[in-house]
């Protein structure tokens, strides 16, 4: 099922952790994301927009699985480590499995 988005309302700090609060067709929702995992995914996914508006964090963790087996690993250790931005895309689904 594809859903429209209306619009992403705010990103605010509460005083211990960065939250997404948007809208999804009227429905409010909130994901708890630092600020950098918000800027990862606004800069390297494709599809950044719906996935920061979705409530469904298990969208944003394939999205991330995905991405890290496309474009996370070095050549130089013939695919078997990560490269910097893979670390980075880790680190990132780590702390959004971890926060949600």
């Amino acid at each position: 099922m594809t859903e429209t988005i209306d619009y992403i309302n705010k990103i605010k700090y509460n005083g211990e952790k960065w939250l997404l609060d948007g809208f999804i067709k009227g429905v409010d929702m909130m994901l708890n994301m630092r600020e950098k995992d918000i800027n990862f995914i606004q800069n390297n996914l494709d599809n950044a927009e719906k996935l920061l508006a979705t409530k469904e964090v298990n969208d944003i963790l394939d999205a991330l699985y995905d991405w890290i087996e496309d474009n996370g690993y070095s050549a130089e250790s013939e695919y078997l480590e990560y490269n910097d931005l893979g670390r980075e895309a880790q680190d990132v689904y780590d702390s959004v499995y971890a926060r949600n």
